[in-house]
């Protein structure tokens, strides 16, 4: 296998798309659902809040994107150093979740970025 082009024949590989899809699914629903959105996040705000929502949405449908182009084109090691450097908005979002008490929520934002780091190292690698 190059290190430099993603494998498709090698299950984990798959993974790659789905978080790509997910982040922009995030983007688009935190962008034209902000209410649906801040539940999904496992948060609650008020109006000043949802405000505040579509910013978290521009973020995650870029980061979508640039997996997505990444994926078109295979390249493996820039998608791992992308899921590297996505451990700062995940640690970030878990500090937000735990400081505002969604504890459940905290807990899948951890989980999620442990796993998006491991894999981000695996692409490296």
């Amino acid at each position: 296998m190059s290190s430099i082009i993603l494998d498709w024949n090698t299950p984990l590989t798959w993974l790659a798309p789905l978080v790509a899809l997910g982040a922009t699914f995030t983007g688009f629903i935190s962008l034209l659902a902000p209410r649906t959105a801040i539940k999904l996040y496992g948060l609650r705000a008020g109006e000043e809040g949802l405000r505040f929502v579509p910013i978290f949405g521009a973020r995650n449908l870029a980061i979508g994107l640039a997996c997505l182009a990444l994926l078109v084109y295979g390249w493996r090691q820039p998608l791992g150093f992308l899921f590297l450097a996505l451990g700062v908005p995940g640690v970030v979002d878990s500090w937000i979740t735990y400081r505002e008490g969604a504890r459940k929520a905290c807990t899948v934002h951890v989980v999620g970025t442990l796993v998006l780091l491991a894999y981000g190292g695996w692409l490296i690698a």
